[in-house]
């Protein structure tokens, strides 16, 4: 009995796996690594989707990609990339958000491997991700002793309250950083992402986790 409905149960799922598989869309096709996406859907119109990963280019250094679709995920746009600061530079650690108004922000960290120097940098596309406005540093890793560039993450109010528009991104302390006790920081944007507040320590004394021991 239990036999013949796994059987029951394989024949009715499977054309439903492989419809979902046929439906998959590689965005990125290339043979490298392409990893750590993030995906943001706009609110003022559902079907423009923003994908952005990170990838290994020719160059050997790692860029911010992103494309675009605005029929709901069906077909994507071509290939834009979020500028380094330096040709040594490389970048990780992509997030994007909406706002209500359609406008879509990006976050990502642009770093100097050899001497771990680096700007967390917020973009800003009001045409959906077609294009993205000159990313404004937010984050810079001489801000503290700690360098809060890891891991930035962004996010939008979308209330309708007082602080509607404002944005908010958050970084860490740098990962193997093993000297300092590693805390998460804040710096709040109300311009749309032109002019960014002072930092400020989220975490507390009572709930840090300290120096981080790397074996």
């Amino acid at each position: 009995m239990k036999t013949k409905l796994a059987l029951i149960l394989i024949s009715f799922l499977l054309p439903v796996i492989i419809s979902a598989q046929a439906n998959d869309l590689n965005l990125s096709n290339l043979g490298s690594f392409d990893g750590e996406p993030a995906l943001a859907v706009n609110p003022a119109n559902p079907d423009n989707i923003i994908a952005g990963w990170m990838r290994l280019r020719i160059d050997r250094k790692m860029w911010i990609a992103t494309r675009a679709s605005f029929d709901g995920g069906a077909s994507w746009g071509k290939y834009t990339f979020l500028p380094h600061i330096d040709t040594a530079y490389s970048s990780a650690d992509v997030s994007i958000a909406f706002h209500n108004s359609g406008i879509a922000y990006l976050s990502y960290i642009d770093v100097d491997w050899s001497d771990t120097t680096a700007t967390v940098f917020v973009a800003k596309s009001p045409d959906g991700g077609l294009s993205w406005e000159t990313p404004a540093p937010v984050f810079h890793s001489s801000d503290t002793p700690d360098k809060p560039i890891d891991r930035p993450w962004i996010a939008v109010d979308n209330s309708g309250g007082p602080n509607d528009g404002a944005i908010y991104v958050t970084a860490m302390s740098l990962y193997f950083d093993t000297i300092y006790p590693h805390h998460v920081y804040l710096k709040t944007s109300t311009d749309g992402g032109t002019t960014w507040s002072g930092i400020v320590q989220v975490d507390d004394s009572l709930h840090s986790v300290g120096v981080l021991p790397i074996s």
